[in-house]
């Protein structure tokens, strides 16, 4: 819990010995220093002059002060943790708009490169299925089996590029 403390006797406090001559200067205008605490880290400080009546701080307002500081304290780390998640989220969103878009080359790449394929398999495929049919010459069933082998070699090849073609247009 933080307590106000008598602005005489801050020099004694830790968190109040690493201010430089600018801020310990401002604060000498001040009757009392409040400790914004969150966790027992000080993350803020309030100063308070003299009252307008001149009186000294009663315990009842010091009481008062105890209270208010320790809700602060919790609203103002509530907002820096909602601000590092507000920062995160952005972070998070312009790095899932970095992959939807590496991901959308990768596709097109791919996509690209299989069209590039099929078209050749298409081409020996043809060829192969003419040079079965001995439309040109006569092969012999050794040369036949080879080539039946190659053409299912073949079609095998572009049944898989067609299938990831499709896979890659839905």
């Amino acid at each position: 819990e933080s307590h106000p403390i008598n602005v005489q006797k801050m020099e004694i406090i830790v968190e109040f010995k690493e201010m430089d001559s600018l801020q310990s200067g401002a604060l000498s205008s001040l009757e009392l220093i409040c400790p914004l605490k969150s966790h027992g880290k000080l993350i803020g400080i309030l100063g308070l002059g003299k009252k307008q009546s001149n009186k000294l701080y009663s315990q009842e307002d010091l009481e008062i002060i105890v209270n208010i500081m320790s809700q602060a304290g919790i609203i103002l780390e509530n907002a820096l943790l909602f601000h590092d998640i507000v920062r995160d989220a952005t972070e998070l969103k312009a790095l899932n708009e970095k992959l939807i878009d590496l991901d959308k080359l990768r596709t097109e790449s791919l996509s690209k490169q299989l069209s590039e394929l099929h078209s050749p398999l298409i081409a020996i495929k043809n060829e192969l299925e003419s040079m079965l049919s001995e439309k040109y010459c006569k092969i012999t069933t050794d040369q036949g089996t080879q080539l039946q082998r190659l053409l299912d070699l073949v079609n095998e090849k572009r049944k898989i590029v067609e299938t990831i073609q499709v896979r890659l247009s839905c």
